[in-house]
């Protein structure tokens, strides 16, 4: 496997995109998770 170097970011314009672009990606992940878990809840209950 190839050595990969990751070098910082300085430029405060892309640094805002980036921090952005991983929120919004978290928070889409979030929700699918809750609705995935809130799913199986109404699962349970239709089984018992």
């Amino acid at each position: 496997m190839a050595q990969q170097i990751v070098l910082p970011i300085k430029d405060s314009n892309v640094l805002k995109m980036v921090q952005d672009t991983l929120l919004d990606s978290f928070c889409s992940y979030t929700k699918k998770m809750d609705y995935f878990y809130q799913s199986i809840d109404y699962m349970r209950l239709e089984i018992e």
